[in-house]
């Protein structure tokens, strides 16, 4: 620290040094507890005054450090009470940390800069492990679609539409070829880039063995309660352009999962996805900047 200045009136000086000296006291402080808890004994027998003041400020860093600490495991979804106790046990935390149903009601949905560098997203997205979800057969008539086996909140990630991604002219080349069968293909823009995803070549190359969820999403227009969201993902050491599914709502189990395909002209001869593409040929399923 710089010395202090020697122009400034005396009251003001003896002001500053003892600031100075409390910043170095608890500078000090902080170097002896970082973590562990510490009695009255202990900080006076280490020279530090045997009041609270130190003592309080302390536990209320440790508070907000655990409190931060417990909301950066829970980026991509809402953390149920049990899951935060199962991680507040985890770490052998007896006292001075927020209740399980605290960090509920403080959880907000990431921002796209955060959930571009979450690892568990980025680990779904890799190897389709995502949770909560399952793929149902409604019938003759419906066909597959996905639904919810756990609860989501509003502003979780549920899932990625999963495919190889292309140019759009690449997949409007490809919808030439499909006629009567539904088409999945996802058209979306990503800055000036018009691209699209592969969902249509299935399997695909990196999951032989999975019919991935995604591709299964069924069409609402007036009840949707998913939304597409693009993002960049390093997965697996490379990055890439990835569409996520964002919840619009809270999802409660059982229900379907649905997301509104945006409508182009008939200029477009490409089909927005499952089932919606045996009714509108002439329509392509496309991420506006709306999402961006």
């Amino acid at each position: 620290m710089r010395p202090l200045d020697q122009t400034l009136p005396q009251p003001a000086r003896s002001a500053a040094l003892q600031l100075k000296t409390s910043l170095l006291l608890w500078a000090d402080f902080l170097s002896l507890w970082t973590v562990s808890h510490q009695k009255k004994k202990q900080r006076i027998s280490e020279g530090f005054p045997g009041d609270r003041i130190f003592f309080d400020k302390w536990r209320n860093s440790q508070y907000a450090k655990r409190e931060e600490y417990l909301l950066s495991h829970f980026t991509h979804r809402k953390p149920s009470a049990a899951r935060v106790s199962k991680l507040i046990a985890q770490e052998g935390w007896k006292s001075n940390y927020p209740k399980p149903k605290e960090i509920e009601r403080l959880w907000k949905p990431a921002p796209k800069l955060l959930i571009e560098t979450d690892q568990t997203i980025m680990k779904c997205v890799s190897q389709q492990t995502w949770k909560g979800i399952a793929i149902k057969d409604f019938g003759p008539q419906l066909g597959l679609g996905v639904v919810a086996t756990q609860r989501f909140s509003k502003g979780d990630i549920v899932c990625d539409y999963h495919g190889k991604v292309i140019t759009a002219a690449a997949g409007r080349a490809m919808m030439q070829d499909i006629h009567d069968e539904a088409g999945y293909l996802f058209f979306f823009k990503a800055g000036q880039r018009e691209l699209c995803i592969d969902a249509q070549t299935f399997p695909c190359e990196c999951h032989p063995d999975a019919d991935t969820f995604g591709r299964r999403i069924n069409h609402s227009s007036k009840m949707p309660n998913l939304k597409p969201l693009h993002c960049v993902l390093k997965v697996n050491g490379e990055e890439k352009d990835v569409v996520l599914f964002k919840a619009l709502q809270d999802i409660s189990v059982d229900t379907q999962l649905k997301f509104v395909f945006q409508r182009r002209g008939p200029t477009h001869p490409a089909s927005p996805g499952p089932k919606f593409g045996k009714i509108y040929h002439q329509t392509v399923a496309t991420l506006t900047s709306v999402y961006m």
